[in-house]
């Protein structure tokens, strides 16, 4: 996982990035859902693409950080 997709997911999950990144090595629902995401971050800041793909991008990345939340929510 590339440096700036870790300071997304600490952006999104401020408390509990870290937790979900350990949690990911055990669960496959979020572990998966972390490889769109890191998928998603990096379509989003791909400057290379045009501008309504990347919203296309950011949108799906915010239905991600919503997946995960509910999936480590879940294991609580």
């Amino acid at each position: 996982m590339g440096i700036q997709v870790m300071l997304s997911l600490k952006q999104d999950f401020p408390d509990i990035a870290d937790e979900i990144i350990t949690v990911a090595s055990s669960d496959g629902t979020i572990k998966e859902a972390l490889v769109d995401y890191e998928d998603a971050c990096t379509r989003m800041n791909d400057k290379s693409i045009r501008a309504d793909e990347r919203a296309h991008w950011a949108e799906i990345r915010a239905e991600l950080v919503a997946e995960i939340r509910r999936a480590y929510l879940r294991l609580k």
